[in-house]
């Protein structure tokens, strides 16, 4: 008898804190998920079910965390599957937010991994690819949430048939948009299009002075490539084309004395509060084929093969 009474006790106990944690996540709204950013930072396997719990619900909150969660690998229940099963549900359950959200960065991580998991197809219905519905998300990440990493993933979506294109007058207007927020990886391979002159007007200076920005101010991760393409035309470029180059790094350095971008005057970045994400205009029947010309819509480009009219409209921004 006494034996019973412990292990009742003992569940009682436990229950009692799988209520208490399952308490906390729902008191976050789906607006607010910076509530449950107060979690402790460990999580046992009572902790995840009572997440899991709040999930099944429709709790944003604690879908975003559960995501997080697989795909920290400090913890034992790290899966990427996993990871994409949770990224996609929260993503779907976002709701309305704008970049003045105090949880926007989140939530753009969130956007651009649950494009990533629809391009490889993991964590997915039938573990099929979409990179339609990937192009959506980068497109919310990016445009309203003002993520660099994003526009510059949506840009190379548009580069070639494998994703969303080609359509290079897109594919070059996002990579431009994310040189402009100093991304080094879009500054990169803006630079190396510009440079080769393919698939945008040949501008080699201007290309050559992003391909050494890109090279000297990107992460470990995307140093290989950028410095392959930085190397092989540094080999080719003739002197003086390396020397204006280098004048428009230095100058660019100058101005730009921090590694991001200056923040405009908040009255001239106002969104409303309750703005919807683009892409929810265009759900529905025929999106895959429509997205690309939704897009066009929206950011008022066009399909038109697009160029940098010079070095300032991306050096000096």
């Amino acid at each position: 008898m006494f034996r019973i009474k412990r292990v009742i006790s003992a569940l009682a106990l436990t229950m009692a804190g799988l209520a208490a944690v399952v308490a906390q996540v729902n008191a976050s709204p789906d607006a607010e998920p910076g509530l449950i950013s107060e979690l402790k930072t460990g999580y046992d396997d009572m902790d995840i079910l009572a997440l899991k719990h709040a999930g099944s619900q429709g709790n944003f909150a604690a879908l975003l965390k559960l995501a997080e969660i697989y795909d920290t690998k400090t913890f034992k229940s790290y899966s990427v599957e996993e990871a994409c099963i949770y990224y996609i549900h929260a993503t779907d359950r976002a709701g309305r937010f704008d970049r003045f959200h105090p949880d926007a960065d989140r939530l753009a991580t969130a956007l651009r991994k649950a494009a990533d998991c629809f391009i490889d197809g993991v964590g997915t219905p039938n573990g099929t690819k979409d990179p339609n519905r990937a192009g959506k998300l980068l497109f919310d990440a990016g445009v309203i949430l003002e993520d660099a990493e994003s526009l510059f993933k949506l840009g190379k979506l548009f580069l070639t048939a494998d994703g969303i294109g080609p359509n290079l007058g897109m594919a070059t207007r996002f990579l431009e948009s994310a040189a402009r927020k100093q991304y080094p990886p879009a500054q990169a391979l803006l630079g190396s299009m510009m440079w080769e002159g393919k698939v945008t007007k040949h501008q080699p200076v201007a290309g050559l002075a992003l391909l050494i920005l890109g090279k000297e101010r990107t992460h470990a991760r995307d140093r290989a490539w950028i410095t392959t393409m930085h190397d092989e035309a540094i080999i080719t470029a003739p002197r003086d084309v390396e020397r204006q180059a280098r004048v428009l790094v230095e100058k660019w350095k100058a101005v730009h004395t921090h590694s991001g971008p200056k923040e405009a005057p908040a009255q001239q970045l106002a969104i409303p509060s309750n703005s919807r994400f683009p892409s929810q205009h265009f759900d529905g029947e025929g999106e895959a084929a429509g997205f690309a010309d939704a897009a066009d819509e929206l950011t008022k480009k066009t399909r038109e093969t697009h160029s940098p009219a010079s070095a300032d409209a991306v050096l000096n921004k």
